[in-house]
């Protein structure tokens, strides 16, 4: 078992050397692949344990994902609470000044006065008064360019992406 374990996070420790030295870690794109097989194949592993390794590594690495969503969520969710109990405890303090200044041995509470927008009615608001966000419509452009052949600024690329049937989760 520790002899597993210690060929396992030789493993690992070998792959992200070579996942560094060769995968643009942006893209995905492998940049050098006749090096990129021969360090594999210094792993001295068959093909089929080597991907099952890389198909543990995912699984790893879609697991810890989402332990990391879900924290990200419960963070927002706390952050969520605490504004509202922030919220809260200001409304207290406005009732308990009575609309005047009141100064304590540190603090000094008091009004301000400001104006804010309230939005009744979106619909009717004119159109100049609405900020638009400038984003190409992919779906479009990829519509266009598979009709006409060619767009000014931009081309269809052909991709491929990776599918692993037996992998825990989605795939």
């Amino acid at each position: 078992m520790i002899a597993q374990l210690r060929t396992d996070a030789y493993f690992l420790t070998q792959v992200n050397v070579i996942i560094d030295r060769h995968v643009d870690t942006e893209t995905g794109e492998i940049r050098n692949e006749s090096a990129l097989h021969s360090e594999l194949h210094a792993l001295e592993l068959d093909r089929e344990d080597l991907l099952d390794r890389i198909a543990d590594e995912i699984e790893t690495a879609r697991f810890e994902t989402g332990k990391v969503q879900h924290m990200i969520r419960t963070f927002q969710e706390k952050k969520k609470r605490l504004e509202t109990y922030e919220n809260n405890l200001r409304s207290l303090a406005k009732a308990v000044m009575y609309g005047e200044t009141v100064k304590t041995l540190t603090r000094t509470f008091y009004m301000i006065r400001s104006e804010k927008v309230d939005i009744v009615d979106e619909e009717s608001i004119p159109s100049e008064y609405f900020v638009y966000t400038k984003k190409p419509d992919k779906k479009m452009i990829g519509d266009a360019l598979r009709i006409k052949g060619e767009l000014s600024g931009c081309k269809l690329i052909d991709t491929e992406s990776l599918g692993i049937r037996g992998l825990g989760g989605k795939e």
